[in-house]
């Protein structure tokens, strides 16, 4: 048992003395990133080394020095080692002329399996270092290195086997910023019971601001006037303003999207119908290529500030805002009971913010003119709107605001050529829905009649003399 004992021992003896040797070409592959999830873009502008050396025991001191190919001892930062092995950027031939492959290759030739190795970028604040992990019994290996240019946090980070240091990477920002304009019209009680709709007359300005402005969380849009007239000012001196951008910016229904070019950003929308607007800061750290955003304004809240939160950057002022309904008005005529009805393209109409109870239209001529009188006395008033043709004269609109007073609308449409008239009593209800839509039917044939409204059709229709083809042909019989 001694024997074998003792073989054992001058056997592990003389292979612990033996030398392993390493015989490997180590290959790193470079590729930077200009924004997150981007593509990964072949590092022409870097540099190779390695040194045998353990990280353990060696740093890189910063940008310079890993550049220039040096090491500094962590135990004595006065030790330095700048004798690394120069890895070799990779070249093929093709038709006998040596062209670079676009796969960004550094090869370096390896005698032993401590190494460490440094990365550079040339043009670009940021290096990496790592141990090589060489193995054993290998004669190729090969890893990849992603230097991300677009963060910003300036805290080593790691990836894989390296330590990525970024003192300062500047990447062009080149974001499609979209921002969706909404608009809640009523309180939601019950949830999603009045959804936000869409607000087409909104606008957007942005805002570049410099090192020297200082966070952009310290500048606001101070008034609605200011967001119009695109100026931001500083919180805590309203003096010091900076006006917007020359951008580029593209509106599509209610979504605006500006190219934005800095990452330093402030955006301002504002309304250009009622006194609300929002501003916010945005964050381009990542430097995305594209982002979606929404703004929710409530005009049923007036003076009222919504201020940024955790999950929404937007501040939301509300001003003297109303709610508002848009009426569209179909006018229609028949000829006959059993004739088809058409669009009346001679149209026209008003509106009156009054109770159909306490003024009424007396004749084809005041209805023409936009004209109601009091049921109580004498007393006269213009109308508050005049509709706005559409679609050829089909259709005749009204934008309602909701205030005081306005709780009740009186609307006549009259045809221009024929002396008849329709009126009826609008009550848009308590959240003022976001549009209303009615159609009104003349009927010519029924000539000095009154046809009062009924069931679902609101329209008390008021004929004079009116006339339908064939009535000259049986006048001159």
């Amino acid at each position: 048992m001694r024997k074998v004992l003792a073989c054992i021992t001058i056997l592990l003896s003389a292979l612990s003395c033996q030398k392993v040797e390493v015989d490997c070409t180590y290959t790193v592959r470079v590729y930077v990133q200009d924004r997150q999830s981007g593509d990964r873009i072949p590092a022409e502008d870097v540099k190779v080394y390695a040194f045998a050396a353990d990280t353990s025991q060696w740093t890189v001191a910063g940008i310079d020095d890993a550049r220039r190919g040096v090491i500094t001892s962590r135990e004595n930062p006065g030790e330095k080692l700048d004798n690394p092995v120069v890895a070799v950027k990779i070249f093929d031939f093709e038709d006998g002329e040596m062209k670079y492959n676009g796969k960004n290759r550094f090869d370096a030739p390896f005698t032993q399996q401590n190494m460490m190795l440094v990365v550079s970028h040339e043009t670009q604040k940021i290096f990496a270092f790592g141990n090589a992990n060489l193995q054993y019994n290998l004669d190729r290996m090969e890893v990849t290195l992603v230097l991300e240019l677009y963060r910003t946090d300036r805290e080593p980070y790691s990836q894989g086997l390296w330590e990525i240091h970024n003192e300062g990477t500047e990447v062009p920002v080149g974001c499609a910023y979209t921002v969706a304009s909404r608009q809640q019209r009523a309180e939601d009680t019950i949830p999603s019971s009045v959804p936000a709709v869409a607000l087409g007359s909104a606008r957007l300005h942005v805002f570049y601001l410099s090192g020297e402005d200082g966070e952009a969380a310290d500048w606001e849009a101070a008034s609605y006037g200011n967001a119009v007239d695109g100026i931001l000012t500083r919180k805590s001196n309203p003096a010091d303003r900076r006006e917007a951008a020359v951008a580029d910016i593209e509106y599509n229904d209610n979504k605006a999207t500006a190219t934005i070019t800095q990452a330093k950003t402030v955006l301002v929308v504002y309304d250009t119908i009622q006194p609300m607007y929002a501003y916010a800061v945005v964050n381009l750290e990542n430097n995305p290529e594209t982002q979606s955003d929404e703004v929710t304004f409530e005009p049923y809240r007036p003076n009222r500030t919504i201020p940024a939160g955790e999950d929404n950057r937007w501040t939301v002022v509300m001003g003297d805002t109303r709610v508002s309904t848009f009426l569209t008005v179909s006018p229609r005529h028949k000829y006959s009971e059993a004739g088809n009805a058409e669009p009346l393209m001679t149209a026209t109409g008003y509106a009156f913010y009054a109770d159909s109870k306490e003024w009424d239209i007396i004749s084809y001529e005041d209805a023409l003119a936009g004209k109601i009188t009091a049921r109580s006395g004498g007393a006269v008033r213009s109308a508050d709107m005049t509709g706005e043709k559409a679609k050829y004269g089909m259709r005749i609109g009204f934008e309602m605001t909701q205030e005081e007073g306005h709780d009740k609308v009186l609307v006549v449409i009259c045809d221009t050529v024929q002396p008849m008239y329709a009126i009826a009593q609008i009550e848009p209800g308590k959240n003022w829905p976001e549009n209303l839509w009615q159609t009104v039917t003349f009927l010519p044939y029924r000539k000095d009649d009154i046809i009062p409204a009924s069931g679902s059709n609101i329209w008390e229709i008021r004929n004079g003399a009116t006339t339908v083809p064939g009535d000259e042909e049986e006048d001159n019989r």
